[in-house]
């Protein structure tokens, strides 16, 4: 039974066109290596071959993210680290991966070398250079703001640091921080920082404006705060009085975005965008700049932040399983399983939705003891 587990896995993400990305969160198994002392990046897909390169996969105690290791992080193994999705640390075991995920990784880097280039047809070359010049126009645009960030940003982080390393610190002396770190690091001019605003009877820490109306509410806490949800409730709660359709919530180390969407007649629905930690082991990564991006003016008014929302969403564990057990995408499934099995063994193997149902609840529910 176990040997029908590929065909089906790699017909299912092979067949719907989907990236290795959707595909791991599918799994629950991070697309990302691990963020440590080596830089974070990510590898174009031909590399990502397990045996080659990684020499294997760890899971976080806490939160069980999984993540891969690479042969040139095996100094970490046996060492304590802080896990890029809750920031608690764990110690970091070599496991073996899966043969889904090993499965996966091997069809993603086949179907790349496999994908006709652009550059043998001249009328698709030309095409996808003017998409790509489009492009660069606000790629060149948002790299200016990943620059500032990175050329700005590390001074203040100093001076995190030290308040960090006092013997005592005060919510304070986070809220100015901030609210300089708004302005040098990420672009906010001084007109759109609000910082005597109320809501609900209490002051708001930094609300931030446009044309009168809030984008952003940004509740501020001790350096020394673990950010609890009650903090991301009481930010919410600002939030939503003032119309707003984002809340951050940070103690200087730690943001925490979340997109606030209004539900009539109930509680809105709050969900986090993000969550980076400043001092964490790669220190301030190339993805904690892309997610820092996204505070920005730039970000929140020409709607890039709002899509980075929606595709995260739309991608979310619970989409992609909801999509993948639709009754059109099963009886699609049956009949690619059975062309590629034909294909392969010359053998008709006729198969029904429930066939598939039964193996895709196999494939991604735990079983019953």
């Amino acid at each position: 039974m176990r040997h029908r587990l590929l065909p089906l896995s790699l017909c299912i993400f092979a067949q719907l066109n989907l990236t290795l990305k959707q595909f791991c969160n599918a799994l629950t198994i991070d697309h990302r290596i691990l963020k440590t002392g080596v830089a974070s990046h990510e590898l174009p897909l031909r590399n990502w071959s397990m045996s080659e390169e990684t020499l294997g996969v760890t899971t976080c105690s806490h939160c069980q993210k999984r993540y891969r290791i690479l042969k040139k992080q095996a100094k970490f193994v046996g060492k304590e680290i802080s896990c890029p999705k809750c920031h608690r640390t764990f110690v970091v075991a070599i496991e073996t991966p899966s043969p889904l995920e090993n499965a996966a990784v091997q069809q993603a880097a086949d179907q790349q070398q496999a994908s006709p280039s652009a550059e043998s047809n001249p009328a698709t070359s030309t095409e996808v250079t003017k998409t790509r010049r489009k492009k660069r126009k606000k790629a060149e645009i948002r790299q200016e703001y990943y620059d500032q960030i990175r050329e700005n940003l590390p001074v203040y982080m100093s001076r995190l640091k030290a308040m960090q390393e006092q013997e005592s610190s005060s919510e304070e002396q986070v809220r100015v921080w901030c609210i300089d770190v708004l302005r040098a690091a990420l672009g906010h001019d001084d007109a759109d920082i609000d910082t005597e605003m109320s809501a609900l009877g209490q002051r708001i820490d930094i609300a931030i404006k446009h044309d009168g109306k809030v984008l952003i509410v940004i509740e501020c806490k001790n350096i020394r705060n673990k950010l609890p949800n009650s903090t991301r409730d009481q930010a919410v709660a600002y939030a939503t009085s003032k119309s707003a359709d984002w809340a951050v919530v940070t103690n200087g180390v730690i943001w925490k975005l979340f997109r606030i969407i209004p539900i009539k007649g109930h509680d809105p629905k709050v969900v986090q965008v993000f969550d980076v930690a400043l001092f964490d082991e790669d220190g301030l990564s190339d993805f904690d700049v892309q997610c820092l991006y996204l505070l920005t003016q730039r970000a929140l008014l020409s709607g890039e932040a709002d899509k980075e929302f929606h595709l995260q969403e739309s991608l979310s564990d619970r989409r992609m399983l909801g999509a993948i057990n639709e009754e059109k995408s099963v009886r699609l499934l049956a009949k690619l399983l059975s062309l590629s099995y034909r294909k392969a063994f010359g053998v008709t193997v006729k198969l029904d939705a429930e066939d598939v149902k039964e193996r895709l609840g196999q494939l991604f529910r735990p079983a019953d003891l």
